[in-house]
């Protein structure tokens, strides 16, 4: 079915820069073409010419409790200043449009503040309150979202450079599936030690303010903050919203090539853009000028001249500018403040200027406007920018609303053909339906060595010998080189390898190859909570005491997307691709993604994962002291809805699903295990209050799911929570379904697999959509383990034996640590 792309524009702005801290005053900085690269503050006692792009001087945050202000790191406070002006701006920030709207959020260094005492050597510093509130990657989500009253559901996404231009990107996506008019997208990205000090050691440092293009290679670091309120247009105009700009679409992508240096060749940076071109229907010579990424670094000027020239042919090329020169390279907030520095003044016809510039490079022969504003009428611009790991992500945008006509797409149905998985009950399919039918898995007691008082860290089960003893569920006769023959193992993480299994198990189930000449056609998306937790400890042991010995083999696998990097060069995927470390269950956030991507007929083929390792360093003694999550003290004591202790216990894994149009399934021939009908998703904003959850979150996202699938709650024949543990996960979930579903609730079988094989974070949600539609293939639903009495009645769990059932229908719930609620409907396969 042929369907015409909804407008969205964008009604709001907010910003945090070196050269102004509120939106009149970053406008004006533009205009003056202010430089806010100087020797820097925090960084020149430690590295030798050290300079950055810095936020100085004391921040007021308007609505914000003083008190609260110590609990929160630099990232959320940021967030929530720049979300706040942004709905200021857009006259929203009183408004009930809120409840509905949505949080798109792209980061890099997130949830570093926190433990900066332990990094740099000084524990006794550390800030109890702000580890509680602000020490998960994914912390700023339910910070923002609480502190702004957001209710429409959260993603954060992680792709270091491209961060908030893939986050913009979600929140578009969100808007074309009616999942609300009004999205609220944002970058955060304070400038912390282990960044300047990687990027410092692999010397790719300008000696000065950088110059793009010209004279000495060299990036300029810096730090800010962006936020952008994304509307649908027929929405904006009724209610008088002023306009700033159109997003026409978008597109991301993998070089597939490299860990840290872009490719050469170009051919992922061109492919972007092309393929941002073809979302849109627009031609390269729609395009009148291009904000280029220009990091001022010499792989990245040279490799992005070279797109370019790809893209528009010789000779025909729009002019290009890098912002980078006035404010450095945000990271993972760059898109976004790049993007606003275009809306501020393209649409007066003023194009902004590669500042600093000096005489051409070698390879530097397109137009790089020079120093001085040109004066231009600018309709339609790209905003190009590429990370680590080769995430190349466009952007296209009108300053003129409603004057390029709209897209259309024909949408697809959506499949699952193929599955994969790592758990303590095995690897692939055959063992984990096995270990499911078995009953699970026996977690194993482990040891942690404490070195620290307890009264460092709160308190924790440290016994005399300083040990805490606890249980998990650990990957056992784990032998990556069985299966990963094509790839050198020894330099890679095990949340990279138990990735990569999981997705050539897939692969494998699916029947599918990735074909050399046509990489491009299948995508990834990567959900990641902790992530590559033992390469980031390695990290941060090597920046104490002296932090320019920072081990550069570590620094580019410590970021969350080095795992969907490393899965996307083993083989050669070079498609979408997104990493998103929402925090617990992102894994359902990539499957919807995923979905979302190919609904769109944005692509034929997508593999969607999740991905966790053990626990390092600093983060399973948070778990262990944590009351809320109660964790088990003895291998049965995870008890899934327990009305008392429900012992949670973690585990270590991935889960990995092949998803493609129903189309291309059914012209391969493939196997059909299951089709997304819909999806839903919500958050709570109670992130700072005692009070426990009403499950109001829960039932919106089941309601939308339902919505979304034509399905009427009597036609759900089971349904699959993954509430892991703690009183509020439990009750949001248990509560949001029995509102959601009313009188079918006491009906539907409901049961929840988490004790089979332990709780992992990211992927946990996968694996219990993975179990839901391995039983269904045979009609059986598993029960619940280890739980005698549950903590809400009139719902129908299943508990003790397999039970056995015609299924059809399955609804798929789980949640964040920070109340952000998915759901999920399943149609099962028909039978091949």
């Amino acid at each position: 079915m042929s369907v015409t792309r909804k407008r969205v524009v964008i009604t709001g702005l907010g910003v945090l820069s070196s050269i102004g801290k509120s939106i009149p005053e970053f406008k004006q900085g533009l205009l003056d073409k202010q430089v806010g690269i100087k020797p820097s503050e925090a960084y020149r006692e430690y590295f030798e010419g050290a300079y950055a792009s810095e936020i100085l001087g004391e921040l007021d945050y308007p609505g914000l409790d003083p008190e609260l202000t110590h609990k929160l790191d630099k990232g959320a406070l940021w967030g929530y200043r720049v979300g706040r002006e942004a709905l200021l701006d857009s006259d929203l920030l009183e408004s009930d449009l809120k409840k509905k709207m949505g949080l798109m959020v792209g980061v890099s260094a997130a949830g570093t503040e926190a433990y900066l005492p332990f990094i740099m050597g000084k524990p006794e510093e550390t800030n109890l309150d702000m580890v509680k509130y602000s020490g998960s990657y994914a912390s700023i989500c339910p910070l923002v979202s609480s502190l702004l009253e957001i209710g429409g559901g959260y993603e954060l996404v992680a792709t270091a450079c491209t961060a908030s231009p893939n986050a913009i990107g979600l929140a578009y996506d969100a808007i074309q599936n009616n999942k609300g008019n009004v999205m609220l997208a944002l970058g955060s990205e304070p400038l912390y030690i282990p960044t300047f000090a990687g990027f410092y050691a692999l010397k790719a440092m300008a000696s000065g303010p950088c110059n793009p293009y010209s004279d000495q290679p060299g990036m300029s670091v810096g730090e800010g903050a962006g936020a952008i309120v994304l509307e649908e247009y027929e929405h904006a105009k009724a209610r008088g919203a002023k306009i700033y700009g159109e997003l026409l679409g978008y597109s991301t992508t993998s070089d597939a090539y490299h860990e840290t240096a872009p490719d050469p060749k170009a051919e992922g940076s061109s492919l972007v853009m092309n393929t941002a071109l073809r979302n849109t229907g627009l031609t390269a010579e729609d395009i009148d000028y291009v904000n280029a990424h220009g990091t001022g670094t010499e792989a990245n000027d040279r490799s992005e001249t070279l797109a370019i020239k790809k893209v528009f042919g010789e000779g025909s090329t729009p002019p290009i500018s890098s912002t980078k020169s006035y404010f450095g390279h945000n990271i993972g907030a760059a898109g976004i403040l790049e993007l606003i520095a275009c809306l501020l003044t393209l649409p007066e016809k003023k194009v902004l200027p590669t500042l600093n510039f000096g005489e051409a490079r070698s390879y530097a022969d397109l137009d790089y406007i020079p120093n001085d504003f040109r004066d231009m009428d600018v309709n339609v611009f790209m905003k190009n920018n590429y990370a680590f790991g080769g995430n190349n992500s466009c952007l296209v945008t009108s300053t003129k609303p409603g004057t390029i006509k709209t897209a259309e797409f024909d949408e697809q149905r959506v499949v699952i053909t193929g599955m994969g998985s790592v758990s303590s009950l095995g690897l692939g399919n055959s063992e984990f339906t096995k270990g499911l039918m078995e009953g699970g898995a026996t977690p194993q007691l482990q040891e942690l060595k404490v070195e620290l008082d307890e009264k460092d860290l709160g308190d924790l089960p440290v016994d005399e010998d300083g040990l805490i003893r606890y249980y998990c569920h650990k990957v056992e006769s784990f032998n990556p080189r069985k299966i990963l023959r094509s790839v050198d193992v020894r330099k890679l993480n095990n949340i990279t390898l138990y990735a990569m299994v999981a997705m050539e198990q897939a692969l494998k189930n699916a029947g599918y190859k990735v074909p050399k000449s046509a990489r491009e056609e299948v995508g990834m998306i990567m959900g990641i909570s902790k992530g590559p937790t033992s390469t980031i400890s390695r990290l941060c042991e090597s920046l104490s005491p002296d932090p320019n010995n920072v081990r550069t083999s570590e620094f580019a696998m410590s970021l969350m997307n080095s795992i969907a990097t490393q899965c996307a060069i083993s083989k050669g995927v070079k498609g979408y691709n997104t990493t998103l470390s929402s925090g617990v269950n992102a894994g359902l956030g990539s499957l919807i993604q995923g979905y979302e991507v190919i609904r769109q007929n944005l692509q034929d083929f997508m593999l969607a994962g999740a991905s966790d390792e053990e626990s390092h360093g600093f983060s399973p003694l948070m778990m262990l002291g944590n009351e809320d999550i109660n964790y088990g003290k003895d291998s049965g004591s995870y008890k899934p809805y327990s009305e008392r202790d429900s012992g949670y216990i973690m585990g270590e894994g991935a889960s990995c699903l092949f998803m493609e149009s129903l189309s291309a399934a059914k012209n391969r021939g493939a196997k059909v295990y299951a089709e997304v009908l819909g999806y839903g998703r919500a958050s709570e904003y109670v992130y700072f209050h005692e009070e426990q959850s009403d499950g109001h979150a829960m039932a919106d996202a089941i309601t939308q799911a339902l919505q979304e699938a034509q399905l009427s709650a009597s036609d759900l024949d089971v349904i699959y929570g993954s509430a892991w543990s703690g009183k509020r996960t439990i009750q949001s979930e248990l509560l949001g379904i029995k509102t959601a579903l009313g009188e079918s609730a006491s009906e539907i079988p409901l049961t929840n697999v988490n004790s089979y094989f332990g709780f992992i974070e990211a992927s946990g949600g996968l694996l219990t959509l993975t179990s839901a539609i391995h039983g269904a293939q045979d009609n059986l639903i598993f029960p619940i383990k280890n739980t005698e009495s549950f903590a809400l009645d009139g719902l129908n769990f299943v508990k003790d034996e397999i039970l056995e059932k015609p299924l059809q229908h399955l609804l798929i719930t789980g949640q964040s640590e920070g109340g952000n609620c998915y759901a999920i409907v399943l149609k099962k396969g028909e039978p091949s």
